[in-house]
């Protein structure tokens, strides 16, 4: 947390961009340097409350759940819950009572998480604590085995609303398999950036994809998904036709498209073309 004043201001609409909420967020600054943020959707204040800790300039941004009535100097800000990691524990030892020993030694423990979304084991212990942040954080624990042996655990912390690309990229991968999502694949190329190299340098990749439930598939049979190439840009676009490859219930003769000038009768080679066509 910052003891200095900031450009509350440029915190709103920073926060704003962050949170990407469903509805309008309003900040309300009191006297007493707190701010009330104002939500009009509860699924977005669960949304954000449930993925803090906020940081705005590598400052904690505390955030509590507002309790009407309650004067606003017994809400603790200096308690904030995290998540966090720890690494280093032998497997015979992942289990909850390592998970309660470890969290009332680092502060309050709120939840235990150590497994994936597939239900297996994972490499490290998860734990949701609320910590005192006037105090330093812990940065390892120490693990005891049954032999007097000190094992050094190290923890790293979640960072809530910027977190690292691989874990947006795994929670995006969650949303996918639990809707049963399907790529759509295009019906002409496959790549649609390039990096304009050539040789060994040059660079394709596939950038952009369609995705659609496995059961709603069946609803478009005649979809179409084409590459649309643009020579001024190394980025192809695509797009999706749901009627794209349908017959067409009237096939028109493309020789009912020629159209007859007066002044093609001047020329030879004219008439001997639309003789030969038809």
């Amino acid at each position: 947390m910052a003891k200095e004043k900031s450009n509350r201001e440029a915190m709103y609409r920073v926060f704003k961009s962050l949170w990407f909420t469903k509805e309008e967020v309003n900040f309300v600054a009191l006297n007493d340097g707190a701010i009330i943020v104002k939500f009009r959707s509860l699924e977005d204040r669960s949304r954000i409350l449930n993925l803090m800790p906020w940081l705005l300039d590598n400052f904690l941004f505390a955030m509590m759940p507002f309790i009407k009535g309650k004067d606003i100097n017994t809400y603790e800000f200096n308690m904030s819950l995290f998540w966090l990691r720890v690494y280093n524990i032998p497997l015979e030892y992942m289990d909850c009572q390592t998970a309660l020993d470890f969290g009332n030694a680092i502060g309050e423990l709120v939840a235990i998480d150590w497994k994936d979304r597939n239900g297996g084991w994972t490499k490290f212990l998860r734990l949701k604590i609320k910590i005192n942040v006037s105090n330093p954080l812990h940065r390892i624990v120490k693990l005891v085995e049954r032999d007097a042996i000190e094992i050094i655990c190290l923890l790293k912390y979640e960072r809530g609303g910027r977190r690292k690309p691989n874990a947006l990229m795994e929670d995006f991968r969650e949303v996918v398999d639990e809707l049963s999502m399907v790529d759509l694949k295009t019906n002409n190329g496959w790549f649609t950036g390039v990096n304009n190299r050539e040789g060994t340098t040059m660079v394709k990749e596939r950038l952009d994809h369609f995705l659609k439930s496995s059961n709603g598939v069946a609803s478009f049979l005649f979809f179409e998904n084409k590459v649309i190439c643009w020579s001024s840009s190394d980025h192809d676009a695509i797009v999706l036709d749901t009627k794209g490859r349908k017959p067409r219930d009237r096939i028109r003769d493309p020789r009912l498209n020629f159209r007859y000038d007066v002044c093609w009768a001047k020329e030879y080679e004219a008439k001997k073309i639309i003789k030969d066509a038809w």
